[in-house]
């Protein structure tokens, strides 16, 4: 009797330990949300993280929408994006696609610079030195990748 109320025991911790690293590992990118960015046909691939923001997105593609060039080390696109319970960061590294609270902007960050009021959705994840070459606004498709 003592052994099986030990092995429920036993049972019982590694369910919660498992239960406890998915919920952990729930913002971190991957969580299989790939997107495609398209700009006059040359591709840039990303991921999106498990944000509200993200997962808005990701139930809106594919979308078209028009992109603006800002600093030297973006570019946006004014779009409305649910971020209810989503974590706001104070700064962002080179290579996130963020929403900028404040403008109610996603933002492809390309250069390094200083933002706060973001939610960092994902990264991009292949070369995307074609960003720094947009001078002038432009439309731009986002899709799931396949």
């Amino acid at each position: 009797m003592m052994q099986c109320t030990m092995l429920k025991k036993i049972i019982f911790s590694l369910l919660a330990f498992m239960i406890n690293i998915s919920i952990a590992t729930s913002n971190t990118i991957g969580d299989n949300m790939n997107i495609q960015i398209t700009i006059d046909g040359a591709k840039v691939s990303g991921q999106l993280n498990n944000t509200a923001a993200a997962r808005d997105l990701w139930g809106r593609l594919p979308i078209t929408v028009t992109v603006y060039p800002h600093q030297s080390r973006e570019v946006y696109s004014n779009i409305p994006l649910n971020t209810d319970g989503d974590k706001i960061a104070d700064s962002y590294n080179v290579g996130d696609i963020a929403y900028w609270m404040p403008g109610g902007a996603l933002v492809f960050y390309y250069g390094p610079g200083y933002t706060d009021s973001l939610v960092i959705m994902g990264r991009m994840t292949s070369d995307y030195g074609i960003l720094a070459d947009i001078t002038r606004p432009i439309d731009v498709t986002i899709e799931r990748a396949q």
